[in-house]
């Protein structure tokens, strides 16, 4: 009987945890593959700007009278 609880409690933890982690980093991920110059998008940090250039690991943004360089990874949406 212990058994079956402990493998509902795996399933249970595989499809409400794992398995949405990993589609919300497959989305991430094809998202930031699809970057271009001229978006807008959002940093995690809450940077709203417009990107300016893109290198592999580093995007600028133009804030307006700013510009920032930020890793790729932390933008987080459009």
């Amino acid at each position: 009987m212990n058994l079956v609880i402990f493998g509902g409690m795996i399933l249970f933890m595989w499809f409400f945890v794992i398995r949405p982690q990993q589609k919300r980093q497959k989305e991430h991920k094809t998202f930031i593959e699809s970057l271009k110059t001229g978006m807008e998008v959002v940093t995690s940090a809450g940077l709203i700007g417009r990107i300016t250039s893109i290198t592999d690991t580093i995007v600028t943004l133009d804030l307006g009278s700013t510009s920032v360089r930020v890793l790729k990874h932390t933008i987080s949406g459009e």
